[in-house]
């Protein structure tokens, strides 16, 4: 008995058992299409009284009425499915309500339904709910809502753990409306919505693109003279958020912080900085507060430079990191506090700095003269990262005019600024030349540099100088510096005397971090010279005393080399893992990076020698790091490697390691596949089942895909062998033999038999349209499947025969189950197929309708995007939507698509004429 009976006969006795039958029977008769009968159903249920049934009934019932067009019949249904739905259909309820109110010009209250869903805590109904909603708010000129709405998008598209391909799409259609409502704000002048668009596109996956719109607008600001505009967009790409959207209330208190700050508010960016910071994001806020008193240095706010600085520190406490503090007190005091005598400068910095520096000469021989030019020293350096050549040209003329102590600020900082080697040592050594304590470090950033430019008999010179200063950091920085010298010109006693006198000169510094490293070069000259013991006690001395993760870093990265060296590639591994879980700035990230290739490194040299237990172990701990895609790799390969040998063994070591990684499904099916040449396909098949039940489509089409083709025996052709070769002749146009191979597998009851009746049914899709229809309707009920794909495809083909026969309600039937399905793959072609069908019957609501919504889908398909937009452009233009055209008739042209791009080009020149 067909299910659709047995629920309906079990629907029909009068007991409240019954309830579930009618419930089951509306579920198949949905799957079925079947309208006639599913709406006295659904009506039945509606009235039951039973909250469920009510719920479930309602939902049918308009949803039936919606698609006959009747929006007002099918409102107060969704209203009702919305107050008896079940938990997990309260969005998808809420989201056709929305649908279904906006259809009837209720904006507003369709906006809030929609507002609701991006609070929802579901990111896949977030992504799709907020970019129709921006979609609602731009064509209603809401651009602020319209960016949030986008943002909110974006934002819950980069939470997606495993996006299919539709989904990957919509996140990148939210990216890019965000970026063109930036595009509009620039236009119009608005700043602080085109900074908030960008912030938000940087939030949800597209940092760099969004710094790189901003440096362009800042720039095009800096040319139309509007340097307010220009400070805005730079303070904004400065604040943008580079690891996507934060995911704590703490955390955006904070980013929102950030942005208010960037666009001026300090007042609000001060409150939720203090609330960010109740709500446990301490170090977020100590590091945002600096960050923000360097952007108002930048703009020479003083006053606003220093209340941050004063937040700062009245915020900090035990929790603060010692480093970050020293490093906020450090940009402090180079600013000094603000000054009602100073008032024009401050002025002038905003604006030219050639007036700046006007109104600096003109303070000379007054009491405020030094405090002047360390304000412009400071604010050069806060424009350095942004503004490098604007900084420079501070610079320059304060180098010449200041007081010693600023001069060498001034000079010191052009060399760090320098394009080239040269130029960078120029400044340098004027500033070293000046007779100022202060020029103590202006000579080891010379040293440096020298030694750095491969120039020792320089670096010598200058190091040797620095020996004689009496100040203990230069004496041992060039004491340092001449011991790299001397080990690069293989003197290692003399290195070893230079550092040794290094290392005395240091006892006499109190920042411990420049002796360690002196320790560690002794620890390293000690191995070359092979005292491996006395260079390991050195490194564990530091290791010790360390105060730094970069030093602790360094440290462990220097005992996995001493290990590596003595052979113990066991003990080195376990220095590297150390070093690669290891979290804190750039160094400490890049030296993290360096030891998970080094893990890589030593597995490949273990499988080299044969030590396959020893390379598995340093696999695994190498896919706990940066390192995890190389590792899986390795796998992948050293699998392969040793199954061809023969090794079997051996290639299902690699592989059990491979699978006890964290893998991301397609990553598992890609290793599951490797089961099979490893003498497992019971262990590949384990896995296809598990994820061909998995939520996200893409996945279970793969994974089933994988179930039916590895499945025959060796013995004899099964039967999905024997449709793989049947779905190869139709492809072929080979219909005859295909047939007769296909007409068994569609009645044998086994698991490809759904496949066969689609495949048969394609046979006969031209010549003999009925059956074809039949065998399409026989693939959709026949149970069993692994995948919704063949159901899709049938789908689609029953649509085609209705398209042909220019039957617009049996097609609408067919291609609009398809799109609501959210297929990514079929779903946009399906809304063209019927935007076509209506064009070609005159209906042009109806076409543009569905062109839009193909184009809403974001096909990359260039035929299918450039009819999709053609036909949509040239129906706006006959509706005088000239703006709206526009941009249609642009993307045909940029779809490439030849049958289209001139027809484009054309109707543009028209409407442009």
């Amino acid at each position: 008995m067909p299910r659709s009976r047995l629920w309906s006969t079990g629907a029909a006795v009068d007991r409240p058992e019954a309830l579930g039958c009618l419930r089951r029977l509306i579920e198949t008769l949905e799957s079925l299409d079947d309208h006639p009968a599913l709406e006295p159903a659904a009506r039945r249920a509606a009235a039951s009284g039973d909250p469920e049934t009510v719920g479930v009934g309602a939902w049918a019932l308009a949803d039936l009425l919606r698609n006959r067009g009747d929006h007002a019949g099918a409102l107060p249904w969704y209203r009702t499915a919305l107050g008896n739905a079940r938990p997990e259909n309260v969005a998808p309820i809420r989201a056709f309500l929305g649908f279904t109110l906006h259809k009837l010009g209720e904006t507003e209250a369709a906006y809030a339904e929609f507002e609701t869903l991006l609070d929802s805590g579901d990111h896949a109904i977030a992504l799709m709910t907020g970019v129709q909603l921006g979609g609602w708010l731009a064509a209603d000129d809401l651009l602020t809502r319209a960016a949030e709405a986008f943002g909110a998008a974006a934002a819950a598209g980069k939470c997606l753990p495993a996006p299919n391909e539709h989904q990957h799409e919509v996140h990148q259609q939210a990216l890019n409306n965000l970026g063109s409502i930036a595009a509009l704000a620039e236009e119009e002048g608005d700043a602080g919505l085109a900074v908030r668009a960008l912030w938000l596109a940087a939030a949800g996956g597209a940092p760099d693109d969004a710094v790189s719109i901003a440096e362009k607008c800042a720039a095009a600001a800096d040319g139309q003279g509007d340097r307010a505009a220009a400070r805005i967009y730079r303070r904004g790409a400065a604040a943008f958020p580079m690891d996507g959207p934060p995911d704590s209330p703490g955390a955006r208190h904070a980013e929102n912080a950030r942005h208010a700050a960037a666009t001026g508010d300090h007042e609000t960016a001060m409150r939720l900085l203090r609330r960010a910071d109740g709500a446990g994001e301490h170090a977020r806020v100590i590091s945002l507060v600096h960050e923000v008193a360097l952007f108002c240095t930048a703009d020479a706010d003083v006053p606003h430079a220093h209340a941050y600085y004063a937040l700062g520190l009245e915020l900090a406490g035990e929790r603060t990191e010692t480093a970050a503090l020293d490093r906020m007190r450090l940009t402090r005091d180079d600013l000094p506090t603000a000054r009602p005598e100073l008032t024009a400068l401050y002025t002038a910095l905003t604006g030219g700095d050639g007036g700046a520096i006007g109104v600096l000469a003109g303070l000379r021989g007054t009491a405020h003269f030094e405090a002047a030019c360390q304000t412009v020293i400071a604010v050069a350096k806060a424009r350095a990262d942004t503004e490098p050549d604007r900084a420079r040209g501070l610079l320059r003329p304060v180098a010449e005019m200041a007081p010693p102590e600023q001069a060498v600020r001034a000079w010191d900082e052009l060399g760090s600024l320098a394009d080239d080697a040269d130029e960078a040592v120029h400044a340098y050594e004027r500033a070293a030349s000046i007779d100022h304590p202060a020029a103590h470090a202006a000579l080891r950033h010379l040293i440096r540099t020298l030694y750095e430019q491969n120039r020792p008999a320089d670096t010598v010179l200058f190091a040797t100088r620095a020996t004689a200063t009496g100040d203990p950091l230069t004496v041992a920085y060039g004491h340092r510096l001449l011991c790299l010298v001397r080990e690069k010109q293989d003197d290692l006693d003399g290195a070893m005397r230079e550092v040794q006198r290094g290392m005395a000169a240091a006892r006499g510094i109190e920042q411990p971090e420049f002796p360690s490293e002196l320790r560690l070069d002794f620890a390293r000259l000690l191995q070359m010279q092979g005292d491996t013991e006395a260079a390991t006690a050195e490194v564990e001395g530091v290791l010790a005393t360390a105060a730094t993760e970069q030093l602790r870093a360094k440290a462990v990265t220097y005992l996995g080399n001493i290990a590596v060296l003595g052979g113990d590639l066991a003990a080195a591994a376990a220095s590297f893992a150390k070093v690669a879980d290891m979290e804190g700035d750039a160094d400490v990230a890049e030296m993290a990076d360096g030891a998970a290739n080094n893990l890589l490194g030593i597995a490949n040299s273990a499988y080299d020698e044969g030590r396959h237990e020893l390379a598995v172990h340093v696999l695994a701990l190498a896919a706990r790091t940066s390192g995890r895609d190389l590792a899986i790799g390795v796998v992948e390969t050293r699998t392969t490697e040793l199954a061809e040998a023969g090794d079997l063994a051996a290639a299902m070591l690699y592989l059990d390691a491979g699978q006890a990684f964290r893998l991301e499904p397609d990553e598992e099916i890609r290793l599951a596949g490797l089961h099979a040449l490893a003498g497992r396909p019971d262990r590949a098949r384990e896995v296809y089942e598990r994820l061909a039940a998995h939520p996200d489509e893409g996945v279970r089409t793969t994974a089933g895909s994988c179930l039916v083709r590895p499945s025959d025996g060796d013995d004899a052709p099964g039967p999905a062998t024997r449709w793989l070769r049947a779905d190869d002749l139709v492809d072929a146009g080979e219909y005859a033999e295909a047939r007769e191979i296909l007409a068994p597998l569609a009645e044998d009851g086994s698991r490809v038999a759904r496949h066969a009746r689609l495949s048969l049914g394609r046979t006969y899709h031209d010549e003999d349209p009925a059956r074809a229809r039949a065998l399409y309707l026989a693939a959709i009920e026949t149970p069993g499947g692994q995948s919704d794909q063949v159901v899709e495809l049938a789908k689609m083909y029953l649509g085609s025969l209705a398209k042909q026969a220019r039957d617009w309600p049996e097609a609408l039937r067919w291609y609009q189950a398809v799109i609501d399905s959210g297929s990514s793959g079929n779903g946009p072609m399906a809304a063209a197929h019927l935007g076509e069908l209506a064009y070609w019957q005159g209906d042009h609501d109806s076409a543009l309708r569905f062109y839009e919504q193909c184009l809403a889908m974001g096909p990359d398909n260039a035929e299918l995007v450039g009819e999709s937009a053609y036909r949509a452009g040239e129906i706006r233009f006959a509706q005088g939507d000239l703006a709206a055209a526009t941009a249609h008739l642009v993307r045909a042209l940029e779809s490439g698509h030849a049958g289209f791009v001139d027809q484009a080009r054309i109707l543009l020149t028209k409407l442009n004429a």
